[in-house]
């Protein structure tokens, strides 16, 4: 593997292109360029026995993690304030809750 495709840099190439993305409040993009830098950690943490280098890496993955729930937030609320105010549906509310659960499960498993 050459080190430029390393699976740290390629971690940090797509937090950058996440950050890039928040700028330009383009959430879809920003969570999911978060989750690959997420998934290139998780990666990483297999190539790594330094204690501190690890514990870095999962600090990093928990990081990017959080953000992809925090924008998911951020998505809802710009998305709801772009609407006219309405009272939200039963559907409404059971798919926000499925998504919230989905985000929760995939931090805590993964």
């Amino acid at each position: 593997m050459e080190f430029l495709d390393s699976p740290l840099n390629q971690a940090h190439f797509f937090a950058n292109k996440a950050e890039a993305a928040y700028k330009k409040k383009n959430w879809d993009a920003a969570i999911q360029y978060h989750q690959q830098a997420a998934e290139f950690l998780a990666e990483a943490k297999g190539l790594i026995s330094d204690g501190t280098g690890l514990e870095s890496i999962v600090l990093q993955e928990k990081y990017h993690l959080r953000q992809v729930e925090l924008l998911i937030v951020r998505k809802e609320k710009a998305a709801t304030e772009q609407k006219p105010s309405s009272p939200n549906t039963v559907d409404e509310v059971r798919s926000q809750s499925c998504q919230l659960s989905r985000v929760i499960y995939d931090w805590t498993v993964g």
